[in-house]
């Protein structure tokens, strides 16, 4: 449900079914795409911080029945739209994880949505043969993900600058907190050699997750368990 408060902008961008497809821009800058029915519900399509990346994964999802409005004064139609998707792991693919660019002029906007929302985000600076990632963000609710998440989009971001033959690529955010999650794993491997890892004890969640997204003990490395407890290093 939007709250009618938080629109700042609506626009028809084309007919899904007979039935319109509006954009609905809110006030903190995110873009929502919905079908509006004629029982006066609106369904959701697609969600993110890129207005062409939203209108694309409607037209992916729904292609052959979606037909978009031509809007050539829009500004975000000037947007190139660089599929990344072959950049995910098998395991993000099959949950329903999606990458796509849209790079405009002197910026690039990398999104990875599940299920049409977008959950991540990258903001690029791009200056001559220079590309820059300047602050990203993920969705705390696929936060056990994360690890997962920042080397899929930071593998994308270099593939396209090698298919593109830009020389420098800094994405040393994302390595700063990739390395984070590789000494908390130093730290497990230590802690797996004390007496209480070896023993039944109750879990300790680490701050970062397995590979899988489920939660890990900082004692032991194992995942959580239903009741609480790691069975202990064997």
């Amino acid at each position: 449900m939007i709250d009618p408060a938080e629109v700042s902008e609506v626009s028809t961008i084309g007919e899904l079914n007979g039935e319109e497809v509006k954009l609905v821009k809110l006030r903190g800058g995110f873009y929502i795409g919905i079908k509006a029915g004629r029982d006066g519900n609106n369904d959701p399509l697609a969600a993110g911080s890129h207005p062409a990346i939203v209108k694309y994964s409607i037209e992916k999802k729904f292609s052959g029945a979606y037909h978009p409005n031509m809007m050539k004064s829009e500004a975000f139609n000037e947007s190139k739209i660089i599929p990344l998707s072959n950049n995910l792991n098998p395991e993000m693919w099959d949950k329903g994880f999606r990458m796509n660019m849209a790079k405009d002029e002197g910026s690039i906007t990398l999104s990875l949505a599940l299920k049409n929302i977008e959950v991540a985000k990258f903001e690029v600076v791009h200056k001559g043969e220079t590309v820059s990632l300047k602050e990203w963000s993920i969705d705390p609710l696929v936060k056990n993900s994360q690890s997962d998440i920042l080397k899929a989009m930071s593998k994308g971001l270099v593939s396209y600058c090698r298919n593109n033959q830009i020389k420098n690529v800094d994405v040393s955010l994302a390595k700063k907190e990739l390395s984070a999650a590789d000494k908390e794993w130093e730290t497990i491997k230590e802690n797996q050699n004390k007496p209480k890892a070896k023993n039944k004890h109750k879990f300790q969640a680490a701050e970062w997750t397995h590979p899988n997204g489920h939660p890990r003990c900082l004692l032991c490395g194992d995942e959580e368990r239903t009741d609480g407890f790691c069975e202990g290093v064997k």
